[in-house]
């Protein structure tokens, strides 16, 4: 089972880069960082996984934050820490609504 990165395609919306790579003939796509946020960021991915064709599960800094921050869940700041623990609890949240069997 072959997954391909969405980092490995320039794209600024998560929704281009995985179009890009689902006409390329990719269905099993790493959701990573290297997009920006944007306000329908969720509802774009879940209207490309509807078709059920494609698969995805996510890596580590996605989905993007809207502030950067430096993922340390070992941190002995507590903003950074809690900045990290919101940014895990969306993931998984967002890797439950795709459908996603791991997280990466």
């Amino acid at each position: 089972m072959i997954w391909v990165s969405s980092s490995g395609v320039r794209a600024r919306r998560i929704s281009a880069a995985v179009q890009q790579l689902a006409e390329a003939g990719f269905t099993q796509l790493e959701l990573s960082g290297g997009t920006e946020p944007y306000p329908e960021l969720e509802s774009d991915l879940l209207e490309l996984a509807a078709g059920g064709r494609l698969r995805f599960q996510l890596h580590n800094y996605f989905p993007p934050p809207a502030s950067p921050f430096v993922l340390n869940l070992a941190s002995m700041d507590e903003l950074i820490l809690q900045a990290c623990l919101d940014h895990a609890k969306r993931a998984l949240d967002l890797s439950r609504k795709l459908g996603a069997t791991r997280l990466a």
